[in-house]
């Protein structure tokens, strides 16, 4: 509250109390940071991490903006903040190891925030052998390409094979 006097050139005087409300500015938006920053090559449509604001109008949140990416392989789900690759979309590491993109947050008032992020791409392995054997394992042959265990064309041989592994030898016994 604030008290005014005001006083005459009689000497006399009035005072009035008032009630002063300080109305909030919707103040800008002071960082942008991306919690978790690669993926592993080849995994289609994965989550990458989340982003989030931090705006000194508290609380604020993910859920307060509204999010761009320049890379169009990548999209923000408004309401969770997740980044993530679209859909039908993987990286290669060998292709590229690293990304550079740009995340932009634009809030409901107008104000926004970029930040630049790189994003990291894991190697796996490919197209090697597992370390280890199979022992006593059952396969059969799909002679006449049915897709279901049944008898070769003779109509009376099955359609199996065996295969043994001793000491890391495989065979197949016809």
């Amino acid at each position: 509250d604030v008290t005014v006097v005001a006083s005459g050139d009689d000497g006399s005087s009035i005072d009035e109390t008032f009630a002063v409300a300080v109305g909030d500015l919707d103040e800008e938006p002071t960082d942008l940071s991306l919690a978790g920053d690669s993926v592993p090559e080849n995994a289609v449509d994965a989550s990458i991490g989340v982003v989030s604001v931090t705006d000194p109008d508290a609380p604020a949140s993910f859920r307060d903006y509204s999010y761009t990416v320049n890379d169009a392989r990548f999209e923000i789900d408004d309401a969770s903040g997740e980044l993530s690759l679209r859909s039908g979309v993987s990286l290669d590491f060998e292709t590229e190891a690293s990304i550079d993109i740009t995340i932009k947050g634009v809030s409901a008032a107008g104000h926004s925030i970029s930040r630049d992020f790189t994003i990291t791409v894991d190697d796996l392995t490919e197209g090697s052998l597992a370390d280890g054997y199979i022992s006593g394992a059952t396969v059969f042959r799909d002679e006449n390409g049915d897709g279901v265990q049944g008898l070769q064309s003779d109509g009376v041989t099955p359609e199996i094979f065996t295969v043994t592994d001793d000491k890391g030898d495989f065979s197949i016994d016809d």
